[in-house]
């Protein structure tokens, strides 16, 4: 049987990204105490003051000890000064990185080759207004998916500053892709207006795209034949944070093998939920998405935090873990094996020995497997026949 165990409503939100404003947002107007805690300096859209806000910018997680409903966060400022706040849940919305655009071999070192953050400060209205002419005389490229595939942020962003520029400077455009994917709000949308503004859309057979420099620009040896272009716009990588491990080791959660956060729990089989319960991934921390798809993913990890702690109590799994302290010889396998952070080693009933914290607890079973003393059981469940009577 399922036990309850009283939770708090403090939530720590961690980022300065727009997901993060989402989720302070959202968890303020269901009634939520929010500490907000911005590794970069000031949060984005920040809410007006109010009690049940507290906002620590330029601050980053140190520690989280505890378990769900009762955590404690350890948060360091610029200058190594450490605070402590009580919290029940944790939600992480710190983004991505981005990373130099892909290797592309001979015009690497091109004036003409611009990744899309440079070509985004260089083509800005005023300059397409003064320029128009030049732009009419030479096509313009835009390159997605060199050596992988572009992630959905940059590649959003790029074709909307492929529509600006057709529609300011009338300029010849070509989108050379490989895998472009529509399935954001919108793009799909979108692909389909730069059809109709006389945007062409050539798809390549990976990884690479040929190119050189030319005379008066870059060369591309399209599919369909060699296009000059000037410019040629390659957006960034997307890549994780640089402390994103740092901050995996803090909540003590495990990263994916693209270094980012683990997209789905396996075990629940719900985008946003971590292995250690009570944290919760939202954005671009943990999944390819636009930014609207950041801001749903955000709303939906509020749910997932209401559905939580909004009853003002937590429920432990069915059959729980339980140690029995007197086999117990201290030995650590449980608190390195279990992929929950729910094992610790604690003094209770005038011994110290290993401890699972109910809340906690998945209930998976791992730690009672690993245990070479069996002193470990799950709560309303039998050991297997082979497994019982006294460990060799």
């Amino acid at each position: 049987m399922s036990g309850r165990f009283p939770a708090g409503c403090e939530v720590l939100v961690l980022g300065s990204t727009i997901e993060a404003a989402r989720s302070a947002r959202e968890l303020l107007t269901l009634g939520y105490g929010v500490h907000w805690a911005s590794p970069d300096g000031p949060p984005a859209d920040v809410p007006s003051p109010r009690p049940d806000l507290s906002i620590y910018e330029r601050h980053t997680l140190i520690t989280l000890d505890g378990h769900v409903g009762a955590f404690t966060a350890t948060l360091s400022d610029e200058f190594g000064r450490a605070i402590h706040i009580e919290i029940s849940a944790v939600v992480v919305a710190t983004g991505s990185g981005q990373g130099p655009p892909p290797e592309i071999g001979g015009p690497a070192a091109s004036p003409w080759l611009l990744s899309l953050s440079h070509a985004e400060r260089r083509l800005t209205t005023d300059h397409l207004r003064e320029n128009s002419l030049a732009y009419r005389l030479t096509p313009v490229a835009l390159v997605l998916d060199l050596g992988e595939q572009t992630g959905k942020e940059r590649a959003t962003a790029a074709l909307h500053l492929v529509q600006r520029l057709r529609r300011r400077s009338h300029a010849e455009i070509y989108c050379f892709y490989r895998d472009l994917k529509v399935d954001s709000p919108g793009l799909e949308r979108l692909t389909r207006e730069l059809r109709r503004d006389g945007v062409v859309f050539v798809r390549y057979r990976g990884p690479d795209l040929p190119m050189c420099e030319g005379d008066e620009g870059i060369v591309i040896d399209g599919p369909d034949g060699p296009v000059h272009a000037r410019p040629v716009i390659v957006p960034e990588r997307v890549c994780p944070r640089d402390d994103t491990a740092a901050l995996a080791a803090a909540l003590r959660v495990r990263l994916g093998e693209d270094g980012h956060f683990q997209p789905i729990n396996v075990r629940a089989y719900r985008a946003g939920l971590a292995s250690r319960r009570g944290i919760f991934f939202a954005g671009r921390c943990h999944m390819d998405c636009s930014l609207e798809e950041a801001e749903a993913d955000a709303e939906a990890v509020v749910a997932a935090v209401d559905a939580l702690l909004g009853r003002g109590y937590i429920k432990s799994e069915a059959s729980p873990a339980r140690v029995d302290a007197e086999k117990c010889i201290r030995c650590l396998t449980c608190v390195r094996s279990c992929p929950h952070a729910a094992v610790e080693i604690a003094s209770y009933d005038g011994v110290t020995a290993a401890r699972v914290a109910e809340p906690a607890c998945f209930g998976c079973g791992i730690c009672a497997a690993h245990c070479p003393v069996r002193a470990i059981e799950m709560v309303g469940s039998a050991l297997p026949a082979r497994l019982q009577g006294d460990p060799v």
